[in-house]
């Protein structure tokens, strides 16, 4: 299940990883999440806790699998992270079609 605990979990391993470089870019798969239990309160909440702590300067890009509702909640964070953080961020419901905008391809 993906919660918001869970996400900033994620961030926290990965920012703290020697191997990380904030310039690259990343693909985060969600595909295989059978639940989400989060809103888009948490989603605001993600974007304002990460806001100062979040290095990465590459394009992200999230697969979201075919699953009704997560495209909105996806495309709901891209933005809101764009807004507030200046990044770079796409949803895509294929891991082909996030390697493509990646030009990982």
């Amino acid at each position: 299940m993906l919660t918001k605990q869970a996400v900033l979990g994620y961030f926290s391993d990965l920012f703290s990883d020697p191997d990380f470089n904030p310039v690259y870019d990343h693909l985060i798969d969600y595909s295989a999440i059978t639940e989400v239990d989060m809103n888009s309160v948490d989603m605001v909440e993600l974007v304002e806790t990460t806001k100062s702590s979040d290095p990465r300067k590459g394009r992200v890009a999230f697969v979201i699998g075919p699953l009704v509702g997560r495209e909105f909640l996806a495309k709901f964070y891209t933005e809101l992270a764009h807004l507030s953080k200046g990044q770079t961020m796409q949803s895509f419901k294929t891991r082909k079609d996030a390697e493509s905008w990646l030009g990982w391809d």
